[in-house]
């Protein structure tokens, strides 16, 4: 099952950099990737839920995942932007050298 295609939700109100979104359906996860925009290139990290219906972070899509950044050999002496995009003007990352992890990881026996 594609989530982002069966969870939905509408923009409520901005405020500086938070965004309030309603979903009808279900709240994504705290750390969740949420895309808008008429290309999906707005990308928005839920960081907090106001209730059962309302999350902080134009209509939004959830991706189903975690903000993720490149990792490995290939991202040595690289410069990435916050969305883990080279922005070095080099040639993109290889997957055989690298790959991607979620940016917030649970610690170990919490």
């Amino acid at each position: 099952m594609n989530v982002s295609s069966q969870n939905a939700g509408t923009v409520v109100s901005v405020r500086g950099s938070v965004v309030d979104i309603r979903f009808d359906e279900h709240l994504p996860p705290i750390y969740s990737v949420l895309r808008t925009g008429a290309e999906k290139q707005i990308v928005i990290e839920v960081l907090a839920q106001r209730d059962a219906r309302h999350v902080r972070g134009m209509a939004v899509e959830d991706t189903g995942g975690p903000l993720k950044a490149p990792v490995g050999k290939g991202t040595l002496s690289r410069m990435f932007d916050v969305f883990g995009n080279v922005i070095d003007r080099q040639a993109a990352i290889k997957p055989a050298v690298s790959f991607w992890l979620a940016v917030h990881i649970a610690r170990i026996g919490s």
